[in-house]
């Protein structure tokens, strides 16, 4: 009898047999192919001693097998007697987040879901080098549309930039990029300062652009004038209340923000506020802002949005 070889392929026993080539003899052993299990994440719930602002008691972390947070579970209680024994029972999932992390165990991509384990946004992070510190941070919508990002620079400086349906930045803080896509419409530079707005899901960016050589404090205020025209060009009046409200209270000093030279500041406020739901359509918007020094208003350039029709 000739002699007989055994070469492993994906679980078949071939024969060899002389002046043959091998051929397979259908012998299955699976069974004795060996399996390596993934490890399981292991999880610790940590129970808060008081419950947060936004109703959180308790959260769960899930780590790998080199101790790192994989994964975050946070629970609200139905426990309403605001002992905080974390009764498992009574636990009700608040938010789920997922971590992916690289070879040095720093998260590069952070989902967050929702209780029921739909994806809300995506956060993902972009290192230089071996730096534990992210030079970029971009917030993502479900589809994969850009909503926010950090860049950060030498020296501490970082810019905050907020992107619109179109993929735009309509929402600048610091030192200005030149590689995006900018929305925002800017005014006539008076003294040295300008005004731009952008509008984004409901949302006017209001900026003030620092054209000077000096750091200057800049005071958003909220009652700035508007001007809003709809598809035919008519006048969108102010809400009632608002108008009101705004004759009655004496004027604010507004919300401070310090502009380096050569850099943006911007403040958000909501649209309707001051117009109520607008109905769907084409706008047109225009903003006059006073200067941070004169005091003198800073007219903006008019900026052309679409109202989508509500689902």
């Amino acid at each position: 009898m000739c002699n007989q070889c055994a070469v492993w392929r994906v679980g078949v026993i071939f024969e060899a047999r002389p002046r043959m080539r091998c051929r397979p003899a259908l012998i299955f052993v699976l069974a004795n192919v060996p399996v390596i299990a993934a490890a399981q994440p292991q999880s610790t719930l940590h129970c808060y001693g008081v419950e947060t602002q936004i109703g959180v008691v308790a959260r769960r972390e899930f780590v790998d097998d080199r101790g790192l947070v994989v994964k975050q579970i946070l629970y609200r209680s139905l426990d309403r007697t605001r002992k905080q024994t974390c009764d498992e029972d009574a636990l009700r999932v608040y938010s789920i987040k997922t971590f992916v992390r690289d070879s040095l165990g720093r998260s590069v991509v952070e989902t967050e879901l929702s209780p029921t384990g739909t994806v809300e946004r995506v956060l993902r992070h972009e290192y230089v080098g071996d730096s534990t510190e992210p030079s970029r941070e971009i917030w993502s919508a479900p589809d994969g549309t850009r909503r926010y990002e950090i860049r950060r620079q030498q020296r501490g400086n970082a810019t905050h930039l907020y992107y619109d349906e179109r993929g735009r930045v309509v929402g600048i803080m610091g030192p200005l990029p030149k590689d995006v896509d900018y929305a925002v419409r800017w005014g006539t530079e008076v003294d040295g300062w300008s005004c731009g707005i952008g509008v984004a899901r409901g949302t006017v960016y209001v900026h003030l652009k620092n054209g000077t050589q000096k750091e200057t404090v800049a005071n958003f205020v909220d009652w700035f004038e508007t001007e809003l025209h709809d598809a035919r060009g008519a006048l969108v009046p102010l809400l009632p209340a608002f108008a009101e409200k705004r004759s009655a209270k004496p004027k604010s000093p507004g919300i401070g923000r310090l502009v380096a030279a050569h850099e943006v500041a911007s403040y958000a406020y909501e649209l309707e506020t001051r117009y109520g739901r607008l109905p769907a359509g084409h706008y047109s918007l225009a903003v006059w802002h006073p200067h941070p020094v004169s005091g003198v208003m800073l007219l903006s350039n008019r900026y052309e949005f679409d109202v989508a029709a509500a689902r």
